[in-house]
């Protein structure tokens, strides 16, 4: 507990294991020398899948209005989803690569009797695109990744839920080999500044925000 913040933390020692059956189908195609289209089909059921509770107004030690959490198991979640992929080389030296997942998820019988919420930590929609450049000496690639919000943790009722916003990364990361041992490499994160967000219930109510900014590193790799 931390009656400063008045946040209190209890652990769960009737937590049960989670027990998941999967079933998965995917299919690939080779395009030429060196392009390949692939897709498939995802499906789970979990029973006992475990989350994170939380509310505001839990009373500890005599004294209202604490924050409280703690992990608990649900009764059964099923997830389905599909994802697709496609990598081929345009002209002679640039390779482009995308990916793309859709996941659709619900739980049933939890807090009460709440029905058809998302899994926590499910995503519903993600991306993944980027464009290479490569030759003997100079590699080059511009990366960018999606990553669409997230329940993160369950309240009482749907206006208290946490959320993990979406995500949206822009990178870079180059390399030149000046001889056949040693390589001159750079990179750079987060070129937009992307900040880490959660919101609560719905995303004009932000509860926590913070930025990073853009990280960089240069450095010189020798081969001994």
């Amino acid at each position: 507990s931390n009656s400063a913040d008045e946040e209190v933390e209890f652990g769960n020692p009737d937590l049960e294991a989670t027990v998941s059956n999967n079933f998965d189908l995917m299919a690939e195609k080779y395009v030429g020398n060196t392009g390949i289209i692939s897709g498939g089909l995802f499906y789970k059921s979990l029973d006992n899948w475990i989350y994170t509770y939380s509310t505001d107004d839990y009373t500890y030690k005599g004294v209202d209005g604490y924050e409280f959490t703690q992990k608990r198991n649900g009764s059964n979640a099923k997830v389905f989803g599909f994802e697709l992929a496609a990598q081929t080389q345009l002209l002679d030296n640039f390779n482009l690569a995308a990916n793309y997942t859709f996941t659709d998820s619900s739980t049933d019988n939890i807090l009460e009797g709440r029905n058809d919420v998302p899994l926590a930590g499910a995503v519903e929609n993600m991306y993944n695109l980027s464009l290479a450049y490569e030759t003997d000496k100079v590699f080059a690639r511009i990366s960018y990744n999606y990553a669409g919000e997230q329940l993160d943790e369950l309240g009482g009722d749907a206006w208290e839920d946490r959320y993990y916003d979406e995500q949206k990364f822009l990178d870079l990361n180059a390399s030149y080999n000046l001889t056949d041992k040693i390589r001159l490499f750079a990179e750079a994160k987060n070129l937009t500044n992307q900040p880490l967000r959660y919101y609560q219930g719905r995303k004009e109510k932000t509860i926590q925000l913070e930025y990073y900014q853009m990280s960089w590193n240069l450095g010189l790799k020798i081969d001994l």
